[in-house]
């Protein structure tokens, strides 16, 4: 987690994470991705035995990268904007600890072999143009806290309404209730990427990515 940053070439995050084990077109995985002049988007799969790792490129620079813990002996320190602790021990609500630090859109997955859960915090400047993503990746560590009937209820809400604010705040008990178990951060310059990324869909179809989940 320490050795990668935005807007690192491929050539770099291959020296530091090994060959990716996936490589895919983004827009072979996100249905809303299109092609623009800077070429196609690229999603690198990297696994290890503690922590899988998937990483966006455009144009050879890092745009968005998540990283998911997979066993409870990875448990990464995270720093933001402020200290957020180690991942696996804050809650989705704790992670909202400084003033005016909310998520800015929320989405979770409930299907029949697995479930996922993607928020997103976009805050522009004063996040020096850098997004966060928490989320519930289904091929993580699954022995963490998940608040089942707050996930029931944030579900029910999506059918219902296409209202964010409705979603965001029909999120809060799953929030108080569950861990993530994935932390990632986007390059939030209203690029390509950036645009995907606010909408949490896409995170959550992201970490399906090399899934049969």
């Amino acid at each position: 987690m320490d050795s990668l940053a935005l807007e690192q070439s491929i050539e770099f995050v291959n020296s530091k994470l090994g060959v990716p084990q996936e490589s895919h077109p983004l827009c072979s995985k996100i249905s809303s991705c299109r092609q623009d002049t800077s070429g196609e988007p690229l999603l690198n799969i990297y696994r290890d035995e503690h922590y899988t790792v998937r990483a966006v490129f455009d144009a050879n620079s890092l745009k968005f990268f998540a990283v998911t813990m997979e066993s409870d002996q990875f448990k990464p320190h995270i720093r933001w904007l402020y200290d957020l602790g180690s991942l696996g021990e804050f809650t989705y609500k704790e992670a909202s600890a400084a003033d005016g630090i909310e998520p800015t859109a929320a989405m979770i997955h409930l299907g029949n072999r697995s479930s996922s859960y993607a928020e997103i915090v976009s805050v522009g400047a004063p996040g020096h143009y850098q997004g966060l993503m928490l989320g519930s990746a289904p091929d993580g560590f699954g022995n963490l806290p998940w608040d089942s009937k707050g996930a029931e209820a944030l579900n029910a809400k999506q059918i219902s309404s296409s209202d964010q604010q409705a979603r965001l705040a029909a999120a809060s008990s799953f929030r108080a209730g569950s861990v993530p178990n994935t932390i990632g951060l986007f390059l939030d310059d209203g690029g390509t990427i950036s645009k995907l990324l606010h909408d949490p869909q896409n995170a959550i179809a992201i970490l399906h990515a090399g899934t049969n989940l």
